[in-house]
């Protein structure tokens, strides 16, 4: 009878690490784009990142593809009046065998 106690426990703590998981895993739903502009939106975010990228390719420093959306960034910036410094840096990577 210890056993199938036991058994009984087990199965029920393992119920409950399951639905606890579930639930600490939940996505919130994003923000929608109408919200107020002072809160974060993921709907204008993403609206934002398919206007920086258009040509949904990949953008490797230096390449010509990143400086177009590079200066896409820069032109929205300047048209939402923020001001930017554009900082320039050599580094290489330690995980991976590249520098830019």
């Amino acid at each position: 009878m210890k056993r199938l106690d036991s058994i009984y426990c087990a199965i029920i703590v393992t119920i409950a690490a399951l639905a606890l998981n579930s639930w600490l895993n939940q996505q919130a739903e994003p923000v929608p784009a109408d919200a107020p502009a002072t809160e974060f939106s993921g709907e204008r975010a993403m609206t934002m990142l398919r206007e920086f990228l258009t040509e949904d390719e990949p953008h490797p420093v230096g390449s010509n593809a990143n400086q177009r959306v590079k200066q896409r960034i820069k032109d929205w910036l300047s048209k939402e009046g923020i001001s930017f410094e554009e900082q320039r840096a050599w580094a290489c990577a330690q995980k991976y065998p590249s520098c830019s």
